[in-house]
């Protein structure tokens, strides 16, 4: 079977200086290369400032069908198990913060299954209004995973991480 245009396009921009960059720092990596076995799934792992009795990195489970011009969706993910991580284990934020939004497993239509952010394709599936609210996260064609990956990574160091 031939890769898919929007494969060839993941596989593009995972070789662009922004993905690469995060890469050297080991803000994060690929569980595994891009596999057509797997398509359109790919996993990450994502690190995290060290929070007590919390891991150091989560597993992302992205879905990047119809790549890029369809937004993905992402949720953490256990690989041991092969499915979303259990809510008790996903990282929390301090109240308010957007951490606590974004993370937030319960309260929409696909808590532990997406992030809730305009990113998310599954979080802006009901949200019409959020490009009007928040045009700076409107996906376009001219994002790229690395722009999701950025936010995941900001979110997970920032003071309004406490955690899991």
């Amino acid at each position: 079977m031939p890769i898919s245009a929007a494969q060839r396009l993941l596989e593009a921009d995972l070789a662009r200086p922004e993905f690469l960059a995060g890469l050297s720092r080991g803000d994060w990596s690929l569980v595994r290369p891009v596999s057509e076995a797997e398509w359109p799934y790919v996993y990450t792992w994502v690190r995290a400032t060290p929070r007590p009795k919390s891991p150091d990195q989560y597993m992302v489970r992205w879905n990047l069908e119809g790549y890029n011009a369809q937004s993905p969706t992402g949720a953490f993910w256990e690989l041991s198990a092969t499915t979303f991580l259990p809510a008790d284990r996903w990282p929390k934020g301090t109240p308010g913060s957007v951490v606590a939004n974004v993370f937030k497993v319960s309260e929409w239509a696909h808590p532990g299954e997406g992030f809730y952010h305009p990113y998310d394709r599954l979080a802006r599936h009901r949200h019409d209004q959020w490009p009007e609210q928040d045009p700076q996260h409107v996906w376009t064609n001219q994002h790229t995973l690395t722009d999701f990956l950025s936010l995941v990574h900001r979110w997970l160091n920032c003071e309004a991480y406490i955690g899991c």
